[in-house]
């Protein structure tokens, strides 16, 4: 888990504003709509990278470096900003939504160092076709708000400590409900909170299921009620999807380095899988690798042959070389016994 922070003077608790995920060695995952400067507003403003770090290791945002924690805690600068081309914010300049609301809400947090793997975990992320209606129960994480105090929304508590939330997968039927039986696109994936739900703060953060020991990422927190009514009564709240949204994150991380089971932690989720064989990715990257072996034995061949050519010009410099010295001698050979002779004539003449 990781928290976006700005860069302004302050706690890590007053800079943090957002969620996301780390998912690479240099790469944190989050929502496209926490990048830019007017976030609450129409989103025409997109954020500068030298404005935005990434928290790894925290646990209590109040305490900036906590002595009970194994893991350090650390803030690393972001280099670049990878947002989705094709993300449509939908929003209004007071920042409410129009239908189909956020689309495409994801983006990618280049960092600007890279972060050893053996001692913070990766999330894996879902495979491409992975069927989620029905899978059950999925955790939302987050710093974000616990509720509100009332009209108008604005009275909001922000916890110290990370929270957890079971949420429900929505089945198809859901889905298709969802917003007066609109509908989501293929890029949302929907959730239902019994009791508790994300709220402001948590956007951008993971939407996981487990497998095994290991949480496999499926969504990133997209948006939910604006003003829920408390207690909550099963609430709707939307991700963006990662199993449509996977193509885009590989394309953008090419040769990344991911958590232990590769990208798509094809052993633990396998059962899960609506279609079968070696995914995307992973045909990328072997064919990547057969090409990488194809180009090299061309090169050692060419090294090779360029050794040997070099071996024949330098024999037949050598070779050249010694026949011009041959060449030479029989000249001065020649051109010595020519005075000689000249040299016997006069001798007669006299």
């Amino acid at each position: 888990m990781a928290a976006i922070i700005n860069t302004n003077a302050g706690s890590i608790r007053d800079r943090a504003y957002c969620g996301g995920s780390l998912v690479a060695s240099k790469y944190v995952l989050t929502a496209a709509h926490c990048l830019f400067k007017d976030a609450t507003g129409a989103q025409t403003m997109p954020e500068e990278a030298a404005n935005v770090q990434v928290r790894l290791g925290d646990h209590d945002l109040s305490t900036e470096m906590e002595t009970d924690l194994t893991l350090e805690q650390k803030t690393i600068n972001v280099a670049k900003i990878i947002m989705h081309e094709s993300y449509e914010p939908n929003a209004n300049a007071d920042g409410t939504l129009n239908s189909p609301f956020l689309v495409n809400d994801i983006a990618l947090l280049e960092l600007a160092e890279e972060v050893d793997l053996t001692i913070y975990t990766p999330v894996c992320l879902a495979h491409t076709g992975l069927t989620e209606a029905g899978m059950g129960m999925a955790y939302a994480y987050g710093w974000g708000s616990t509720g509100h105090n009332g009209a108008p929304c604005l009275d909001k508590t922000f916890p110290d400590v990370l929270q957890e939330t079971e949420l429900t997968i929505c089945t198809a039927a859901q889905s298709a409900a969802y917003n007066n039986n609109q509908g989501l696109l293929e890029s949302q994936l929907c959730t239902v909170g019994a009791t508790s739900d994300i709220y402001s703060g948590d956007s951008g953060g993971p939407l996981t299921i487990k497998s095994g020991d290991q949480h496999v990422q499926v969504g990133d927190t997209s948006f939910g009620l604006t003003c829920p009514t408390l207690p909550l009564a099963d609430s709707s709240s939307v991700f963006g999807r990662i199993t449509t949204l996977r193509g885009w994150l590989e394309e953008k991380m090419p040769g990344a380095t991911t958590c232990s089971n590769g990208f798509d932690a094809d052993e633990k989720l396998t059962r899960n899988w609506s279609n079968s064989g070696a995914s995307r990715w992973k045909q990328q990257q072997q064919q990547a690798e057969t090409e990488r072996r194809r180009q090299e034995d061309i090169n050692k061949k060419k090294r090779k042959e360029d050794k040997k050519k070099r071996k024949a010009e330098k024999k037949q410099k050598k070779q050249d070389k010694k026949q011009k010295r041959k060449e030479a001698a029989a000249a001065a050979a020649a051109a010595a016994e020519t005075t000689t002779e000249l040299a016997a004539e006069e001798t007669t003449l006299q």
